[in-house]
């Protein structure tokens, strides 16, 4: 996730040093809280974006404090690497300096690249002479900014150690901070099934990487949480504090540490909980995003590393803590129970119109601990997210956290399936967690033998199943899935089938008397029953809720 990108210019000479102020709007300009605040990337020798061997870890050779941060080459794919500033909100026109404190091996080849300024993309070298040497760069932010962000690059196989970055006004100003309003520890649990907020279970429906100026057009669409694309707390900005804004909407808040779970410093956690985790709106921690990637070096945390930094993490805090297994959508156990004990929820991320992979992950979480799941779905076609989500949903999981806004804001078909499922499950979210009687319903199908003939995605669709059906060794899914719930008087079945196929279903409902009917729910229609079933077709990947009275 979160790919990066970066323009380059060939290396200019560091602009004169200067004192460092000790206003700062950076708030973890000295990295005592990891990478909290910052993205990692890195480049491959061979141009591929995410591969190379660079790490990132903490030193305890800092210029002040307790740590600085190591960007280090591990292998023979060294070809540049950087940490990048979350995104800082600016005023148009403004001038800022950036000072930074590097220690490097003389003559090798470090920088600061910032984006999008007055003069175009600046791109400063660091001076590298075997000791922490202070550099600074001036810059004034483009007429239409709102927001800037600046990297620094290791451009060399040589480590590079970074420490005490203060970003200011030109004149040494920095804005009044607002004070946080709704500061406090939300009363939050989980039991094996879903998450609990104020003594309630929760259906969590939002995003992931949503800044703060789309929040209330994410409350808006119904969404009810949301991964920041920025720690909240990161910077000293005249705006309203993101956990606060988040919280006067209704939005639950899970704070991201994938960074800082990457440095492999479990010590950091007790005090980033600490620092980070503290507000009303937080109802979930999100401690690290696929760590057990093993073929991207920066991305894997071993098994135990992470269990240690959980732990850590739940000595400060009682979040619920998760973590994106990337493999567990394709996987095998014993290649995920090593993170078993690092989280409280967990996450997989079936990607595209594969619908197989949400039952592959959520058996093989099942099979090694029941807790709660949720799953970070991507913006597939447009057409497939609402029966994805309810099939998802169907199987067990109890969250859905869409990856990410951006492909949704800027996409209408996207949103408005977003939109439909957010409602829908708002409406339903009682429903869902109502009594189960899923084992007293029965559905036989009867599918079409010949597709039926739809949009060119539906053949891509087409596509991830064949290619599921040749690379898993589980049992194909029966075309529909169904739940059963009874609440307040009603029998509610919601089921969805992933079939490019027509597909006739037969739901068997004990003491359903000839001649009831069945409202369809979201469609304004209803059907009849005959004695004990009732019958309905889906037309390709679809959902349909009922309810009996």
């Amino acid at each position: 996730m979160r790919p990066l990108a970066a323009s380059w210019l060939l290396l200019a000479p560091a602009l004169s040093s200067t004192a460092a102020d000790t206003f700062n709007i950076l708030g973890n300009g000295g990295f005592e809280y990891g990478l909290m605040c910052y993205w990692d990337y890195e480049w491959s020798t061979a141009g591929q974006d995410s591969k190379g061997d660079y790490e990132f870890r903490l030193s305890t050779d800092s210029h002040s404090g307790a740590y600085s941060v190591e960007i280090r080459c591990a292998g023979p794919d060294c070809e540049k690497a950087a940490i990048v500033s979350q995104k800082i909100p600016a005023s148009p026109n403004s001038t800022y300096t950036l000072s930074l404190y590097a220690k490097c091996p003389a003559g090798r080849k470090a920088a600061v690249f910032i984006p999008g300024t007055t003069t175009g993309d600046v791109l400063q070298g660091l001076i590298c002479r075997d000791d922490w040497t202070l550099n600074t760069v001036t810059f004034k932010t483009a007429p239409s900014a709102t927001h800037f962000a600046f990297y620094v690059y290791n451009l060399d196989t040589a480590w590079l150690r970074l420490d005490d970055l203060v970003l200011r006004f030109a004149d040494g100003t920095v804005p009044a901070r607002k004070a946080v309003i709704h500061a406090g520890i939300r009363r939050v649990g989980s039991t094996d099934a879903y998450v609990t907020v104020d003594g309630k279970p929760y259906l969590a429906l939002g995003f992931f990487n949503v800044p703060y100026e789309d929040l209330k057009r994410v409350a808006d669409v119904g969404a009810n949480s949301v991964i920041p694309d920025t720690a909240p707390g990161c910077f000293a900005t005249a705006q309203d504090d993101y956990a606060d804004r988040a919280y006067e909407l209704g939005v639950g808040v899970v704070p991201d540490s994938t960074a800082s779970a990457r440095l492999r410093s479990p010590g950091i956690f007790a005090p980033i909980l600490g620092r980070f985790a503290v507000h009303l709106s937080n109802i979930a921690w999100f401690l690290v995003d696929e760590p057990d990637q093993k073929d991207v070096t920066w991305f894997y945390v071993p098994g135990p590393t992470l269990v240690a930094e959980y732990d850590a993490a739940k000595s400060h805090s009682t979040l619920p803590v998760m973590v994106d297994l990337q493999r567990a959508a394709w996987s095998v156990a014993p290649e995920i129970t090593p993170y078993a004990s690092a989280m409280d929820i967990w996450m997989a991320e079936p990607y595209g119109p594969d619908f197989s992979g949400v039952n592959h992950a959520i058996s093989l979480f099942n099979s090694i601990r029941p807790r709660p799941i949720w799953v970070a779905q991507d913006a597939t076609v447009s057409s497939l997210i609402v029966p994805k989500t309810y099939w998802a949903l169907i199987h067990g999981a109890t969250g859905i956290m869409y990856f990410a806004w951006d492909d949704f804001k800027g996409d209408p078909g996207k949103l408005r399936a977003a939109g439909k499922v957010f409602s829908e499950l708002n409406q339903l979210k009682d429903v869902i967690f109502a009594t189960h009687i899923d084992e007293r319903l029965a559905v036989t199908t009867a599918v079409s033998a010949t597709p039926i003939v739809k949009p060119s995605p539906f053949a891509e669709l087409k596509h991830w199943i064949a290619q599921w059906l040749g690379g898993h060794t589980d049992t194909a899914p029966a075309p529909v899935a169904f739940m059963a719930r009874q609440h307040q008087g009603g029998t509610y079945i919601i089921a969805a089938n992933y079939t490019l196929q027509r597909v006739q279903s037969t739901f068997s409902v004990p003491g359903l008397m000839t001649g009831r009917q069945i409202s369809v729910l979201f469609e304004g229609r209803t059907l009849s029953a005959t004695s004990g079933t009732f019958s309905d077709t889906f037309e390709g990947p679809s959902r349909h809720v009922y309810l009996i009275r």
